[in-house]
């Protein structure tokens, strides 16, 4: 191959390299937070699960925690008509364009068993999208609490990323792929 011709190659390479390295960087910044009557542990248990879900989503999260009036007016918030704007404007003024909102309650069963119930809300300020979700666990260990809350993010991302025109989700594009092959 000549030098020119190389020189063109490798420009071409790190040029396309470079879209697709700042194409996945430059997500929004998304938060998580997790709030209601359950223990600390089992709210950690669900906050950890949902945070992994989302990363491999391919969400980018806030490293700085939100503070505790913007928690606060995220887990409160009840605007039906435009959910997406309970996102604070000093989180969005900082870059954060989606939320994971978590509730996770502790009640039981009408036979008295423990059950822990996780509401999860999915808000995206810069595409007007929102999703929410329930999942409930009757007499659960750790494992299956985790479960439950990272198939709630998942079907959460899912649905967001269907509604968006994207499909992150693999196993989305597995879906969608294996209709087009009929």
């Amino acid at each position: 191959m000549d030098p020119a011709m190389m020189g063109r190659a490798l420009l071409l390479t790190a040029t396309f390299g470079w879209i697709g390295a700042t194409s996945a960087a430059r997500a929004d910044e998304a938060v998580i937070v997790t709030g209601g009557s359950a223990t600390e542990h089992d709210r950690s248990t669900v906050s950890a699960a949902v945070e992994e879900a989302a990363r491999r989503d391919g969400w980018t999260l806030r490293t700085k925690p939100p503070s505790k009036k913007e928690v606060e007016a995220l887990l409160s918030c009840q605007d039906s008509n435009a959910p997406w704007n309970c996102i604070p404007a000093t989180l969005q003024g900082s870059g954060t364009r989606r939320a994971l909102i978590l509730k996770v309650d502790n009640r039981q069963t009408e036979t008295g068993a423990p059950m822990v119930v996780i509401v999860g809300k999915l808000l995206a300020a810069d595409t007007q999208a929102f999703g929410v979700k329930q999942r409930q666990c009757i007499q659960c260990a750790d494992d299956k609490i985790g479960a439950a809350a990272s198939e709630l993010a998942q079907e959460l991302l899912r649905e967001a990323a269907v509604r968006e025109g994207r499909t992150r989700s693999e196993e989305h594009t597995s879906e969608l792929q294996s209709h087009h092959d009929l």
